[in-house]
């Protein structure tokens, strides 16, 4: 499930999970910075609450970027299989 996608290339494959470094913390706390900044208070206070990971991934017009990725089991989502 996409929650967030810009542009025109939705479809993209991950490559592989970046390694946890000091790096990928400022990354985290610059989208955090960016995120507060665009008045996005919410999205960066989920950063905070949520443990993400830092996955290379490519699109079909081998653009190479990263996502972050967060793993939720099915049945913990607010909502019940069949009922939108």
């Amino acid at each position: 499930m996409n929650l967030w996608d810009q542009g025109n290339a939705a479809d993209y494959e991950l490559e592989c999970p970046m390694p946890s470094t000091d790096g990928h913390a400022k990354t985290i706390q610059r989208v955090k910075e960016l995120l507060t900044r665009r008045n996005q208070a919410d999205a960066a206070d989920l950063l905070d609450r949520t443990p993400f990971s830092l996955y290379e991934a490519r699109n079909h017009f081998n653009d190479e970027f990263v996502v972050l990725r967060f793993e939720v089991p099915l049945f913990s989502l607010p909502f019940s299989p069949g009922k939108t």
